[in-house]
């Protein structure tokens, strides 16, 4: 992925790390985390380091309701718990073929659960939505912003 991004746009810099061992020494107005990457409290409070006082950081959630709620073509669900799932998700790539990714034992944060999470890591809720038309019962993942806690001196 990196590699057709630095052929793509080769002026930005490009940094492979693990989240949970990165450290930029920068921070940064906002910062942006796709994917459910964020699904952990290192990686929520390695993010969190990166971002300036008063600045944001948004990222997306699996949403653990959308999976209890029904079942969904390409995604199998062989096991869930109130912070654990074990799950396959068929991707549809663009020669057509569909490849199979296992998720064992994945982490799961409830929309309800997202404010003293994110306390945990120095930042507050600012804004919480679904896709589509923002209804959590029926949105695959979820978006979170929020801010992070200014330095008092």
């Amino acid at each position: 992925m990196l590699r057709r991004l630095a052929e793509r746009l080769p002026t930005v810099e490009l940094i492979q790390a693990r989240i949970e061992d990165l450290d930029l020494d920068r921070r940064f107005d906002l910062v942006m985390v796709p994917s459910g990457i964020l699904d952990t409290t290192p990686r929520l409070q390695r993010a969190a380091l990166h971002v300036a006082p008063g600045g944001r950081l948004a990222f997306e959630l699996l949403n653990p309701h959308w999976l209890k709620a029904a079942n969904h073509p390409g995604v199998r669900v062989r096991s869930i718990t109130p912070t654990r799932v074990d799950m396959e998700v068929d991707y549809r790539l663009p020669d057509g073929t569909v490849r199979t990714q296992e998720a064992r034992d994945d982490p799961l944060i409830w929309p309800e659960d997202i404010g003293p999470w994110l306390k945990t890591a120095g930042l507050r809720l600012e804004r919480l939505s679904g896709t589509g038309d923002g209804d959590l019962r029926t949105s695959a993942t979820y978006y979170v912003l929020s801010t992070k806690r200014q330095v008092r001196g």
